[in-house]
């Protein structure tokens, strides 16, 4: 399945999405205020943090930059992390 056919997505059929430039993802770097990027999108993992198995420090890791390699080097391509991530979109990195 897609993350765009994900039933429990809010935003699955969102296509206007907000652009964020790479200093202000930067600037949501605490604890309790995680905005990351992966492949060119913008999440807000900050409610995803005490929830995910790998535990509170994984997500934290991830506060303020692009995490694209984490990510897929955690999960590769696998379905539902693709998925599930998609539920804490905010917007797309701003290109250039």
């Amino acid at each position: 399945m897609d993350w765009h056919d994900d039933p429990d997505n809010p935003n699955a059929k969102r296509t206007d999405w907000p652009v964020y430039t790479m200093d202000e993802v930067a600037q949501h770097n605490t604890d309790d205020d995680i905005w990351t990027v992966v492949d060119g999108e913008v999440f807000d993992l900050t409610q995803w943090r005490d929830r995910h198995e790998g535990g509170p420090s994984m997500i934290e890791g991830m506060a303020g930059v692009d995490a694209s390699a984490e990510f897929h080097g955690m999960h590769g391509d696998a379905e539902a992390a693709n998925i599930l991530i998609h539920r804490f979109k905010i917007g797309d990195l701003a290109q250039g």
